[in-house]
């Protein structure tokens, strides 16, 4: 399964990195399908943060990605998380 949803990545590139992650990081098949979803290859790099330094692998990937899910859900357009 998790196989026939890397297809779905038409770009080697892009596929290859999701499998490299992947590995590198033990995500799940649930994990991984929520990283291709959100663009995570297109995204990377965008945010300054120190999270690679000083966290594990796995839970600087989901702060990361929690960033970026409450940056994309503000609502407001401007980026600016305004409600908790």
């Amino acid at each position: 399964m998790t196989f026939l949803y890397w297809i779905r990545v038409k770009d080697i590139n892009e596929r290859l990195f999701y499998i490299r992650k992947t590995i590198e990081n033990g995500w799940s098949r649930n994990v991984m399908v929520l990283q291709i979803e959100s663009n995570l290859y297109k995204h990377q790099g965008n945010a300054i943060t120190n999270f690679a330094s000083t966290l594990p692998a796995l839970q600087s990937d989901l702060a990361t990605e929690t960033l970026k899910i409450l940056f994309s859900h503000s609502g407001n357009g401007n980026g600016c998380i305004t409600n908790f």
